[in-house]
């Protein structure tokens, strides 16, 4: 990822997750220039801006350029002196160089919203490699119930296990060789065979690069175990190391999570009581009991989602503090094709998380931003999706 002049951007370790931090001023803009991207992934960003006036911004809006830049959450009010920050989704459609922007916008005195500023997003779309787009045995993810059933690449596969040596020594598929990510590729002997690669479970970006790349490279076959541990072990999976609870296999992290969200997620809250900036911490959540095991949400919206969408689906269960989750874990547990993860330390710690990054941000000047500053020197234009 490159870093303009006037933009600081830091990226979070272990997350796909980046962010940009400014001063904002009537008319300015940040230019940031992503990672190439495929069409069809999705990539999530956290948009970071000082208020340094000394009035509060109220009434806070945003405006995309087009409909493959997806507003998630923004703050409607940032203090003076303070950060606030927007979350965004970006799905491309089509390939070619692109200049995605997002505009902050908030309210005047005299109630009307101006622009406060533009946030600019470069990326080189590509298009999606025909042995990875989703079909055939070349695709990226095969599922547990899959692998047992021995269809696709699962026929005598072999399981590559790229997590840390000391989280596998607690608990792997037998028979799973222990290889870093990176290595993968130098270990000529694997070339022939048909791969399965377990990592996390949540969909780190990483290792789909790692399994194109493998692909590109001439490996026979090579997919990645959808869910991780967390599937095999709810699939009836034998496991074998210093073993740990299902409930631990399904526990990500908040900063896991943030890495994951550009996936197909959807976010269960188990809260006893209503969380305060539970919508803006995780914006699109839905309310859920384990009562709820037939019939209501999330589980309709499950059952019409895997309908839909012919592949497996993640499942976040949250609560207020991430304790008292095993109750939501076991009802959706009965579910075919789904794999469901609990939040450690619930919506408190993903609050905490989300403070953390904004803090981090150091802030920079902006310039002073018109329409054809957009492409400078380059040839990237707007998406034609509008």
């Amino acid at each position: 990822m490159r870093t303009a002049p006037h933009l600081c951007l830091l990226a979070a370790a272990l997350c796909g997750l980046a962010a940009a931090s400014l001063r904002a001023a009537p008319s300015s803009a940040v230019s940031m220039d992503l990672a190439p991207m495929r069409v069809g992934e999705v990539l999530q960003e956290l948009l970071v801006y000082d208020n340094p006036a000394g009035s509060a911004l109220e009434g806070i809006h945003t405006k995309t350029s087009c409909k493959c830049l997806e507003v998630l959450a923004c703050m409607p009010r940032v203090g003076p002196n303070e950060k606030g920050w927007i979350e965004v989704r970006l799905t491309p459609d089509e390939a070619g160089d692109f200049a995605y922007t997002c505009q902050v916008l908030a309210a005047g005195p005299d109630g009307k919203r101006a622009a406060v500023l533009t946030f600019v997003l470069n990326v080189t779309v590509e298009e999606t490699e025909a042995e990875t787009r989703g079909t055939g045995e070349g695709r990226l993810y095969v599922s547990a119930s899959e692998l047992r059933a021995g269809a696709g690449p699962s026929r005598s596969p072999l399981f590559v296990d790229t997590r840390r040596a000391n989280v596998y020594a607690e608990a792997h598929i037998p028979g799973s060789l222990s290889i870093p990510l990176h290595a993968v590729k130098t270990k000529g002997f694997l070339r022939g065979r048909r791969l399965v690669l377990v990592d996390g479970g949540w969909g780190d970006r990483r290792t789909e690069d790692a399994c194109r790349g493998l692909l590109q490279r001439g490996f026979r076959s090579v997919a990645i175990l959808f869910g991780g541990l967390n599937a095999w072990s709810r699939s009836g999976g034998r496991l074998a190391g210093r073993l740990i609870s299902p409930a631990r296999l399904a526990r990500i992290s908040p900063l896991e999570f943030a890495a994951a969200r550009g996936g197909r997620w959807i976010v269960a809250d188990a809260s006893a009581e209503a969380v305060a900036d539970a919508d803006l911490l995780l914006p699109g959540r839905v309310p859920f009991t384990p009562a709820q095991t037939g019939s209501g949400f999330p589980v309709e919206l499950l059952k019409r989602k895997l309908a839909a969408g012919g592949r497996p689906v993640r499942v976040l269960i949250v609560t207020a503090d991430g304790r008292n989750a095993d109750a939501a874990l076991r009802a959706l547990a009965a579910l075919d094709e789904c794999v469901v993860f609990t939040l450690q330390g619930g919506i408190e710690g993903m609050r905490r998380q989300r403070a953390m990054t904004v803090a981090m941000r150091a802030p920079a000047e902006a310039r002073t931003y018109t329409a054809r500053d957009n492409n400078a020197g380059t040839n990237r234009r707007p998406c034609s999706c509008r």
